[in-house]
């Protein structure tokens, strides 16, 4: 699930942690957790190594996360399966995104951007055409897990078709690329995740 500017991309489903099938890809229930720190989404708290930040409610922007944790003791995030943003940011490294709803995000419905992330257990869907392009999610970094994530109804555009939409966006699932903006990437996991809809590449 992994595109250049002009490649095409391959959905796979493996089995995942925990000896899931594979035909059972896409979000999970959440198991419990304990939250150490909770607080509306709009209002992010910084957070320390170890804690476990639940956000809730709604946000008509995109929720941008750049607190993290160490490697041994990642900070975790957690939307609890319903809490509702315009995209999501992660912009730091030692995190664990779980559990939110990014619905008709400007370009791209999460972008993840640091080292040690493992994003999971969300849905995203719908990101709208804002004038860069149209992907369900980029990923740029090292150590990186997508696990269990639904991307659905990738096709924001004019003119889609199994080609890619023209003159507008080059819509993806998921996509990486190194640019001047963005570093290599190295050590991805991607497993049971489902993508729908996609306009072109995937």
């Amino acid at each position: 699930t992994v595109g250049g500017a002009a490649a095409t991309t391959t959905v796979t489903a493996g089995a995942a942690a925990g000896g899931t099938p594979a035909g059972d890809a896409g979000v999970r229930p959440l198991g419990d957790i304990t939250c150490t720190t909770t607080s509306d989404v709009s209002s992010p708290p910084s957070a320390s190594p170890g804690e476990v930040v639940c956000l809730t409610g709604e946000l008509s922007a995109r929720l941008t996360i750049d607190h993290g944790g160490t490697p041994q003791s990642p900070v975790i995030y957690s939307g609890g399966g319903d809490t509702k943003v315009e995209g999501i940011d992660v912009t730091t490294d030692n995190v664990i995104v779980e559990g939110f709803i990014s619905e008709d995000a400007s370009n791209m419905g999460a972008r993840l951007l640091g080292d040690n992330i493992t994003f999971r257990d969300n849905t995203i869907t719908h990101p709208v055409y804002g004038g860069d392009d149209t992907d369900g999610m980029r990923f740029f970094g090292d150590n990186i897990t997508i696990l269990h994530n639904t991307i659905s109804d990738v096709s924001d555009g004019s003119d889609c078709n199994d080609e890619g939409c023209g003159d507008g966006p080059h819509p993806d699932c998921m996509q990486t690329y190194y640019s001047d903006n963005y570093p290599t990437s190295s050590n991805i996991t991607i497993e049971g995740n489902r993508c729908e809809n996609a306009a072109a590449q995937c």
